[in-house]
């Protein structure tokens, strides 16, 4: 058992030390230089967690810039650390 954890602390490390930017798509492309992570593709789209209020507020500690889809407002979340509070960013039609 203890080489098992030792095991899994090693590749932990080094999947650490060999970080890398990723690329999502279907034509093997590269991600952008600027960007750690790019999603490309031209038929479906990115879907954000989606959750209530109460659900979002559950959320222990959120990191400055997280964002959910609020389904009770029908509006995007961000997280502002500064006041430690939920933004709506609503838009309409």
């Amino acid at each position: 058992m203890k080489k098992k954890v030792f095991i899994f602390f090693i590749l932990c490390i080094v999947g650490k030390i060999n970080a890398q930017e990723i690329a999502i798509n279907k034509d093997a492309s590269l991600p952008d230089k600027s960007a750690i992570l790019e999603i490309k593709s031209d038929e479906k789209g990115w879907l954000l967690p989606r959750m209530t209020r109460a659900e979002r507020d559950n959320i222990l500690s959120p990191a400055e810039g997280l964002i959910i889809y609020n389904i009770d407002s029908d509006c995007f979340n961000y997280y502002r650390l500064s006041d430690e509070s939920w933004v709506e960013l609503c838009f309409t039609p």
